[in-house]
């Protein structure tokens, strides 16, 4: 599944009518995503969520087969880009409202949905480092972190988790060490 939220069509007034395009709905998703900015840049954040989570719900099932007439229809290479944009840019959003509420395990998803429209994008790369980093999974976040780093050497908030992770993984290794003479040195 795309997303974990409650809402689907059916249950916001949001159903796609029958006759309907691939091209209206990436519209209409667009529309949705530029609501979730606004709501953005007011530091709603919840209703930011809600309008991103409704353009990826209208983009839900463009591209695939019809379940029941096995029709697909293809979009043009404009439409396609504007689908990845809509679908980039939400998954993006979400990880950084989610950031704002500290909800790292969802960070990591939608930072992961985010990097697989483009994966060298510096600040779902960060934010995913950040993200494990908040769970302490040292290796992943470091990974994250020097990928983004590669791209945008001078950042101060990436050289400032680059650091702090080494100091983290420092520890880390040196507890495993100490773990592992223990077990063995007897």
């Amino acid at each position: 599944m795309l997303y974990d939220m409650k809402y689907s069509r059916a249950n916001t007034n949001m159903a796609s009518k029958p006759t309907e395009t691939d091209e209206e709905r990436i519209v209409q998703a667009e529309k949705y995503k530029a609501e979730g900015n606004e709501f953005f840049k007011k530091e709603e954040y919840k209703s930011a969520m809600k309008k991103y989570h409704f353009a990826l719900l209208y983009l839900r099932g463009i591209g695939e087969k019809h379940p029941i007439t096995g029709e697909q229809h293809i979009l043009s290479d404009d439409w396609k880009k504007r689908y990845d944009e809509v679908t980039f840019g939400c998954n993006n959003n979400l990880a950084a409202c989610l950031v704002k509420e500290k909800k790292w395990e969802k960070v990591i998803k939608y930072s992961n949905l985010a990097l697989e429209v483009h994966p060298s994008n510096v600040k779902a790369l960060f934010r995913k480092g950040q993200a494990y980093y908040h769970v302490k999974n040292w290796d992943k976040a470091f990974e994250a972190i020097v990928q983004a780093g590669k791209i945008q050497p001078d950042d101060t908030n990436i050289k400032k988790y680059h650091a702090k992770l080494e100091v983290e993984l420092k520890k880390y290794r040196e507890k495993e060490k100490a773990m592992y003479a223990g077990m063995f040195g007897k």
